[in-house]
């Protein structure tokens, strides 16, 4: 196997945690909560969840990742020391009802 093929194959292997930051119900915030999903299935099959935040009802969870604009998108690593184990497709949705 050479690097190209390795690289490829560990990318594969990677699991996605996304957090996506949004602002109550808007238009806006539902198109970005489709988009994010409809990519993720298109392009990391199994191997992602998506939390979704609203800020309007938790906005002291801004802080945490730093947000200063919604929608925003932050992908959440492993802390130094763990390896990002692959975990089965779970999506949780928050105070969107998505």
């Amino acid at each position: 196997m050479n690097t190209l093929q390795r690289a490829s194959a560990a990318q594969e292997a990677e699991y996605w945690e996304l957090r996506l930051y949004v602002a109550g119900q808007t238009d806006r915030s539902i198109r970005a909560i489709n988009n994010l999903t409809r990519i993720c299935k298109e392009r990391l099959e199994g191997r992602y969840s998506i939390e979704v935040i609203d800020l309007l009802q938790r906005p002291q969870l801004a802080a945490g990742d730093q947000i200063l604009a919604v929608p925003a998108l932050v992908r959440r690593l492993p802390e130094a020391g763990q390896e990002n184990h692959r975990r089965p497709l779970k999506r949780r949705a928050r105070a969107c009802g998505a």
